[in-house]
């Protein structure tokens, strides 16, 4: 039976495939398996699959494999999650192989693979397609398979076929994925509180990458004049780590936190205002092992004493300018005996016809 894969698939990748070159691009090999010459494979007369086992997080621009001196002919390539029957990651079709030489299938767009997590190259042709394996030296990270009698089965012990090869000579190259630094947010419970009042100060911390952890996050917090913690500080929160926030002083740190992919977490505690006036709250930025240095967070908050005299909302002159009449508001309200005089401001043109 000649088995032809099938071609695109809605959501898959496209491979682009150069024969005997390599793609250009900043990857680095990951899994492979280099003995091409021990025994060669038709991959035409049925489809094959040799799966591996990702040492590295990161985009996958390209798989090689090589192609066997012999009659070639077009084949077609996938990338498939799990194993060769999982869900299709990325497809190449009509594919012209090197013959007696290594030769690239480039996924553009890459394709996101986890470290540890097991995938599957599959292909074959509408006719020879010979493929280089290996029956002395296996891959421990996974194994050649065959597709006969509706099923996946090993090569070395497929039933009706007859060949030791235990794994096909294949390499994958992975362009490892720029990893971010952790974000942080801070807020305070409320806008404003009273002098020697309380309210919390909440930190948020978020890992932004979606397939790697970050290790050793951490930043530190000292509290504007005017801020203290709170005794009892009543601290808490969902976050790991060591943090540090003692009632009284005005200096909260966090060291040593370790957050999964896309993870978040928070803490707390409360804080008291000693002085009245805006308090502006600045952290240090936050740092982590792998993600490096990321941003600060800042927060406000008004500490308002009640008991403080509101301020003047205005003067009046005791003597005009140039003699004139004395500067009074608009209206002004004198209580003499019982009457209330509304005292003008008069220009001096006014006075003169009053004369």
């Amino acid at each position: 039976m000649r088995f032809r894969l099938a071609s695109l698939l809605a959501g898959a990748a496209v491979l682009a495939l150069s024969a005997g070159g390599v793609l250009a691009g900043s990857d680095t090999k990951d899994q492979h398996q280099d003995t091409d010459v021990a025994t060669s494979w038709d991959a035409g007369d049925n489809a094959t699959a040799q799966t591996f086992t990702a040492g590295m997080s990161g985009q996958l621009d390209r798989v090689s494999l090589y192609g066997r001196p012999g009659e070639w002919h077009t084949m077609s390539v996938e990338l498939h999650d799990g194993g060769p029957s999982g869900t299709l990651l990325g497809t190449a079709t009509d594919v012209a192989p090197a013959n007696g030489a290594w030769f690239d299938a480039g996924f553009s767009p890459t394709v996101h693979v986890d470290s540890g997590h097991a995938y599957a190259i599959v292909f074959g042709g509408s006719s020879y397609v010979y493929v280089g394996g290996t029956c002395t030296t296996p891959y421990a990270g996974g194994a050649a398979f065959v597709y006969r009698a509706n099923t996946w089965q090993l090569i070395s012990t497929a039933t009706g076929v007859d060949s030791c090869i235990t794994d096909l000579a294949f390499r994958t190259w992975v362009a490892a994925a720029a990893i971010a630094p952790p974000t942080i947010g801070a807020a305070f419970g409320a806008a404003s509180i009273a002098l020697n009042a309380s309210t919390s100060l909440t930190f948020t911390i978020t890992n932004p990458n979606s397939a790697s952890g970050l290790t050793a996050i951490g930043f530190t917090d000292t509290l504007p004049a005017g801020l203290v913690i709170s005794t009892p500080n009543n601290i808490g929160g969902s976050c790991g780590g060591a943090i540090t926030a003692t009632a009284g002083t005005n200096v909260v740190s966090m060291t040593g936190l370790t957050l999964a992919a896309s993870a978040t977490c928070a803490f707390g505690m409360d804080v008291t205002g000693t002085t009245a006036g805006t308090k502006h709250n600045a952290t240090s930025a936050i740092t982590s092992a792998e993600g490096g240095t990321g941003s600060a967070a800042s927060a406000n908050i008004v500490v308002i004493d009640p008991n403080a005299s509101p301020p003047p909302t205005g003067t009046v002159d005791s003597r005009g300018s140039g003699g004139e009449a004395p500067l009074l508001p608009l209206v002004a309200l004198i209580a003499i005996t019982g009457c209330v005089l509304i005292g003008l401001r008069l220009r001096p043109e006014a006075r003169e016809r009053r004369r």
